[in-house]
């Protein structure tokens, strides 16, 4: 399917039609703000894309970090943006009055807006540098890199389950399923990125070859210190370096973010199979 996007830009038009009818000024420029609580970052990510296509001949965009992310990335953002308006239901805002969040011509808001076929646009490797981490985590990166995989060549597999079973051990009710749909992928050395500490157990046991980081499995947005942000970033940067991703989600709406994008601005082989 290929990306359209009427949908974002119509989103535009209504909030620039109401900063005017409220701050009886030009909205000059937008700017997508990350900040702690937020969804994942690959739905920021996914927000700055859409932006950047959708307010061409209507604006500028920009972005600003303002989560403590920000420690471990090269590209910051703006310093500006701190008190954003979060974009309700992923695509309106809910009806709020915008002058709180409009200064000097610049709109500030959370933006994960998606359409269908967004992954298709043909601007996506210019977003590869949202991946770029500060020199003393690039290293650490390198260094994590060079010891857990090496020179080899991989694919990699990226099991996500609900929110519920982040970080904990409890085994996910999809597990037999789970395990069935991904062992016609499996190889030795195939790389293992699950959300559910319990279910990567069990793979370890029932897979022999099979790698996984040893990371903690906790949802992006409520990630607070450094060490563990860099754990996070290093699983999403395992994506961009892979053969090809098999996906395997129990979401309705198919692939999660995490994996999906990083695969797509980095031109990986994606596929995805709902479980």
């Amino acid at each position: 399917m290929q990306w359209s996007n009427d949908g974002g830009r119509e989103r535009l038009f209504e909030i620039e039609a109401q900063i005017r009818a409220e701050c009886n000024a030009p909205m000059k420029r937008v700017v997508n703000v990350l900040v702690q609580g937020c969804h994942g970052y690959n739905d920021f990510v996914r927000g700055c894309i859409n932006l950047h296509l959708s307010a061409k001949g209507i604006c500028d965009t920009d972005f600003a970090i303002r989560h403590p992310v920000r420690q471990i990335l090269k590209y910051k953002g703006i310093e500006e943006g701190d008190d954003p308006i979060q974009a309700e239901h992923t695509y309106r805002l809910g009806g709020k009055s915008l002058a709180p969040y409009f200064k000097d011509g610049t709109f500030y808001f959370r933006c994960n807006w998606i359409y269908r076929g967004l992954e298709t646009a043909d601007c996506l490797h210019q977003f590869q540098t949202f991946y770029e981490l500060d020199n003393e985590y690039a290293d650490k990166f390198e260094r994590f890199y060079e010891s857990f995989i090496g020179k080899e060549s991989y694919n990699i597999i990226h099991c996500r389950f609900a929110d519920t079973f982040l970080g904990n051990d409890k085994l996910p009710p999809q597990t037999e399923k789970m395990l069935d749909a991904m062992s016609s992928v499996v190889e030795n050395g195939t790389v293992l990125i699950t959300s559910s500490p319990a279910f990567t157990n069990v793979c370890k046991k029932g897979f022999s070859g099979l790698k996984t980081t040893g990371f903690s499995n906790q949802h992006f947005g409520q990630i607070k210190d450094v060490d563990t942000l860099f754990e996070t970033f290093a699983e999403m940067l395992l994506f961009t370096r892979a053969v090809k991703c098999d996906a395997f989600s129990v979401f309705s709406w198919g692939s999660s973010g995490f994996s999906l994008w990083p695969c797509k601005i980095f031109g990986v082989p994606f596929a995805v199979q709902r479980v």
